[in-house]
């Protein structure tokens, strides 16, 4: 990062820098969203979540004339989401001490140490609200529900998911008796049933993954190479995950990321172990996106409209500069029909 673009520290002009950052890479956000960020000019959020039906057109005599029909489920809903705000301290004694790397001895003038230490936070930040918006789509995936709390906030984003499967005895991955291509089958059958898209992608969890690699009817199936069942051909990704293989027109992955929970404080794995979820990719289902609600910076009596709004202020008597990063995030899946989760262990 050029760090001689901080010069001076005010929004607009901090803007520009978190812009030139490199995004910090997550598979959920990236295989669901794309590059469909979508942020607004006002604090709420508005979003459809959509319900499909089954029904055809009503077959009428010519001289009776049309027949009303069912309408499709569509609820409309308004929403103001909490900020994401991480901040950082800068105390001007920092500006004379070594920064990690730097040579003994200390070669950075201060001015370079402020705006490299500025950096460094803007791009802290950046991995902490990164991992935050991957925590709320793996939410949202594997639970329909996203519960925000922390200080001050209490709320819950409720999206109306029902397809849920969850397999027992025999038919559990970790048995001989499995079969786990024929419930991706099923899976797909009722995503398409329920919404009329064909999944995509399947997302597993660590030990359903190992489960799958192990099982003999899987293996054995994706290596008919000649009738293109599929394939298995694992390797990792840029953005954290692994890609096991296709089946059909399913892309497999194995997502082995983890977040800290914020109130057991244990690592926890972003999509449970025992799952397997099918889900469209951007492709396949392009009303999928991220949506953000603007930010209104009453120092400079602007609104900003921005996935990621840096704000800078200083205490002259304790001469200490404040860099926080904030972001007002809600993952949007409109046909809340459109993936499937399997409890597959």
């Amino acid at each position: 990062m050029q760090t001689a673009l901080l010069g001076n520290y005010d929004t607009a002009t901090m803007l520009e820098v978190v812009r030139a950052t490199p995004r910090v890479k997550t598979f959920l956000r990236d295989r669901l969203v794309g590059g469909n960020i979508k942020p607004v000019e006002t604090q709420d959020v508005m979003f459809d979540f959509v319900k499909g039906t089954r029904s055809m057109a009503p077959i009428v005599s010519r001289v009776i004339g049309g027949k009303l029909v069912e309408k499709q489920s569509v609820v409309t809903g308004k929403y103001r989401p909490p900020m994401l705000a991480p901040r950082g301290v800068f105390r001007g004694d920092e500006a004379f001490e070594r920064m990690p790397g730097e040579v003994i001895g200390g070669a950075a003038s201060p001015d370079e140490r402020a705006a490299a230490y500025a950096a460094e936070q803007i791009l802290a930040h950046e991995t902490l609200i990164a991992r935050r918006w991957e925590w709320m789509w793996a939410k949202l995936l594997s639970t329909g529900v996203i519960s925000l709390e922390g200080e001050g906030v209490k709320d819950t984003i409720t999206v109306g998911h029902t397809l849920n499967v969850v397999l027992n005895g025999a038919d559990l991955w970790n048995t001989a008796t499995a079969d786990i291509l024929g419930d991706i089958d099923d899976g797909c059958d009722e995503v398409i049933e329920a919404c009329g898209i064909t999944p995509d992608t399947l997302i597993l969890g660590k030990d359903a993954a190992k489960c799958f690699m192990a099982n003999e009817k899987v293996q054995k199936a994706l290596d008919v190479r000649n009738f293109n069942v599929g394939s298995v051909n694992p390797r990792e990704l840029p953005n954290g995950a692994v890609y096991i293989g296709t089946y059909g027109p399913v892309e497999i992955f194995r997502y082995p990321e983890w977040y800290r929970d914020d109130t057991t404080k244990a690592s926890t794995p972003m999509i449970p172990v025992g799952a397997a979820i099918l889900c469209c990719s951007q492709t396949r289902n392009p009303s999928q996106k991220m949506v953000f609600g603007a930010h209104f910076e009453v120092a400079e009596e602007r609104t900003y409209v921005s996935e990621l709004i840096p704000r800078v202020w200083t205490d002259k008597p304790s001469n200490t500069r404040f860099l926080e990063v904030v972001s007002y995030p809600v993952p949007i899946i409109p046909d809340v029909d459109s993936w499937l989760v399997m409890t597959v262990l």
